[in-house]
């Protein structure tokens, strides 16, 4: 930090005992008066740049890879409004990188009440209402209807503000919850039920399932006959996680299994099985200090950059997976190797980014994108 306090830089990871000079670091530069930094360089050189007009605009400047040759600046401008609500987003989102700017408009209560994306001669809205309580009570949105445009209408709210109806063009939906705001049906309106949730009232032996779905079932209604999906929960893992699922269908059921460690980070799982049918799969992860280093039977080693990104996998069949070091320590890959593969081994390097963190470089291979850093080309080599 400088002596007003203001971050000046930030490092990537490193080991403890690395020495600040020795580090890659993002650099916060050209402040202005309010503590507001105009340049953002990120360990690879890769600058951002940020204009202020007061307190109502920003303008945001990234490079991205619109050429297999080069990158191109491209500015998003955000307005505010004088309660700091997002007013106005323009950006170079168009054909050919022309601007595009969306509108937004705030009812009473601060919600959003319309968008308006104007793109040439073509303007798209959206439309929001609520009731005096600021529930949602319709959306228009441009992606529904046979002509879009269509509504949503929300409905039949509860004393606690949970929806208790969906009408959504020809499929209407009634949602009904117990006493403790949990949901527990989902219905046609007026006719057969979606989906029925049920809940553990007490816990069993070595099993903490109180207050947690315990059933789901699902009615997959087809030609009049419900056919039924139920899964059953069992919760005996750490901290009362589940440690088990068993779903029933079409008259048969498996099971699946779960165990868990002491920092609730997975210690196993068991495949499904058909009940009586052929013998249960567990596979088992292990961990050092948090990471996961080993999954046996399938990778015998696992180990990690200094900056925490996976390095290396060494698989049971001798396969094994490189990801290379990012150059500057950034947490991306600067490329994948494979060695000990009969044939085909990867050698997928360097990777290359652009300004904005897209990949524009794979080797040979090059990947270019609109002003927006939507992929529009790519140039893939046969193997």
């Amino acid at each position: 930090r400088n002596g007003s306090g203001w971050t000046t830089a930030v490092s990537e990871w490193y080991p403890n005992g690395t020495t600040d000079t020795g580090m890659s670091k993002t650099q916060y530069t050209n402040f202005d008066a309010f503590g507001r930094p105009g340049t953002i360089t990120l360990p690879d050189s890769k600058a951002v740049t940020l204009a202020y007009t007061g307190v109502r605009q920003l303008q945001r400047t990234v490079s991205v890879a619109t050429s297999t040759t080069s990158e191109t600046t491209a500015t998003t401008t955000e307005v505010y409004d004088r309660q700091g609500r997002l007013y106005q987003l323009t950006e170079p989102s168009g054909s050919g990188g022309a601007n595009v700017t969306t509108t937004y408009a705030y009812d009473v209560g601060s919600r959003l009440h319309s968008t308006s994306t104007t793109s040439g001669s073509t303007t798209q809205t959206r439309a929001f209402t609520y009731d005096n309580r600021g529930f949602l009570t319709s959306e228009q949105l441009p992606e529904k209807g046979a002509s879009g445009n269509g509504s949503v209408t929300y409905s039949s709210y509860d004393s606690r503000g949970h929806v208790g109806a969906i009408t959504d063009g020809p499929n209407n939906r009634s949602y009904t919850y117990d006493r403790a705001e949990r949901l527990t049906n989902v219905r046609i309106t007026s006719g057969n039920s979606l989906i029925d949730l049920a809940y553990a009232s007490a816990n069993g032996l070595g099993d903490y399932a109180n207050g947690k779905l315990r059933t789901a079932t699902r009615h997959n209604w087809i030609s009049g006959v419900d056919n039924q999906v139920v899964e059953t929960y069992t919760y005996g893992g750490t901290g009362g996680a589940a440690s088990q699922r068993a779903t029933t269908a079409e008259g048969q059921s498996v099971s699946q299994g779960f165990t868990w460690t002491d920092l609730g980070l997975p210690g196993s799982v068991t495949y499904p099985q058909i009940a009586g049918i052929g013998p249960a799969r567990t596979v088992s992860d292990v961990y050092t200090f948090g990471f996961l280093t080993s999954v046996p039977s399938y990778a015998t080693g696992i180990t990690y950059s200094v900056n925490a990104m996976p390095y290396r996998i060494t698989h049971t069949n001798n396969v094994v997976a490189t990801y290379g070091l990012d150059g500057n320590n950034i947490q991306r890959i600067a490329g994948v190797t494979t060695t000990g593969a009969s044939s085909n081994n990867l050698a997928l390097t360097p990777f290359a980014y652009d300004g904005a963190g897209d990949v524009k470089a794979i080797g040979g291979q090059t990947f270019v994108y609109d002003k927006v850093s939507r992929l529009v080309t790519g140039n893939i080599l046969a193997n």
